[in-house]
């Protein structure tokens, strides 16, 4: 098979990374298992005449879940060497942060839809960029924020760049928020909630 090698630098943090003509098996749909590691930022933002301020409290949590994945070029016969597919997730997760000496923690279900572009590396080893949106719903807290000071729902941007080598996954995400969450926020004020995700997984 004739293999063609391009740089990554661009696209990866790795350097002389050999690409090759897709080996990687190609299935229409793939689900897997996904847990992993948020480092949690509610941004609080002021606008002034004079500018704005923002105060960032940050937190680290967790999220379990599963992911879909349903591969759009092997379904619509799309000739590309690439593959392209839509990876939609199910997580629960905690989103904590600190203010001060008290921690505040959010459990939501969220569920990213990204658009995901893999390019196979070698016979088991793929990379994927993503891009999508992330839905968020708040189940439960504590100090009763999501009654006095949060509204349940939030809404974000999340982008990725992902590894899979034959089952296993590994990830790195940033949650882009995009949704004002606080509830009853002053006229030149906004809270939004973004974070840092570290995932693995296995894919079945």
């Amino acid at each position: 098979m004739n293999k063609k090698i391009i740089l990554l630098l661009s696209l990866l943090p790795l350097a002389g990374v050999t690409y090759a003509q897709s080996e990687v098996e190609s299935r229409k749909f793939q689900f897997g298992i996904r847990a992993g590691g948020i480092v949690s930022s509610l941004q609080a933002v002021t606008n002034r005449d004079d500018g704005s301020i923002t105060e960032s409290f940050d937190g680290v949590g967790w999220q379990l879940g599963g992911s879909a994945y349903f591969n759009i070029r092997e379904t619509a016969g799309i000739s590309l060497k690439d593959q392209v597919g839509i990876e939609a997730n199910l997580f629960f997760s905690d989103r904590s942060y600190w203010v001060g000496d008290n921690l505040n923690s959010l459990y939501y279900v969220e569920t990213p839809v990204m658009l995901a572009y893999t390019m196979p590396l070698t016979k088991k080893l793929s990379s994927k960029l993503q891009l999508g949106p992330n839905f968020g719903v708040g189940l439960a807290d504590n100090n009763r924020a999501f009654t006095e000071r949060f509204r349940r729902f939030n809404f974000g941007l999340m982008s990725g760049l992902s590894m899979e080598f034959g089952h296993f996954f590994a990830g790195a995400f940033y949650n882009l928020g995009m949704f004002n969450i606080a509830r009853n926020a002053p006229k030149h004020s906004r809270q939004v909630l973004s974070s840092s995700n570290l995932v693995v997984g296995w894919n079945f």
